[in-house]
């Protein structure tokens, strides 16, 4: 699986936050309660508010967010549906 530009910013982000890195596989046979996030920049985070169908698919779809400051590899906001 291809790594995103942002991959090893959020990466680093949360090891200094203090959480471990797991990927899908080990997820789904050891630990299947745990929730995936979908990261996302902070500057696409503002621009979420003005785009309605984005918004309303996170809604329905319960979709949570981690949002990061990509400049400082940092976790701004955690938002959870």
């Amino acid at each position: 699986m291809a790594k995103d530009f942002f991959h090893d910013c959020v990466k680093t982000a949360l090891e200094r936050d203090g959480w471990s890195i797991t990927y899908r596989l080990g997820l789904q046979n050891q630990e299947n309660d745990r929730l995936p996030f979908l990261a996302i920049p902070a500057r696409i985070a503002d621009d979420i508010e003005d785009l309605d169908l984005l918004k309303a698919s996170v809604s329905a779809y319960s979709i949570n967010i981690v949002i990061f400051d990509p400049e400082n590899c940092r976790i701004d906001q955690w938002i959870m549906q």
